[in-house]
């Protein structure tokens, strides 16, 4: 998993490696990890493929959100 996840990273950012991965608290139903790329940190949740239509979702309405500038 993680090295796909790292492959993924760095066709966005480029050649990097992951310098830290802790896995976060309270993923009652997906686990969570803070994730340090190439300098970069990054919220990684992850679960079962049968669950992406979920994950999609959650990522578009974290996009509108983000370009509303509402939080910061």
């Amino acid at each position: 998993m993680w090295q796909a996840i790292s492959r993924l990273l760095s066709e966005q950012l480029g050649e990097g490696e992951i310098e830290l991965r802790n896995e976060l608290p309270g993923g009652e139903v997906h686990a969570a990890w803070h994730l340090r790329y190439a300098g970069h940190d990054f919220f990684v949740k992850c679960d079962e493929r049968e669950l992406l239509p979920g994950f999609t979702a959650e990522a578009d309405q974290l996009e509108l959100l983000s370009r509303s500038k509402t939080v910061t």
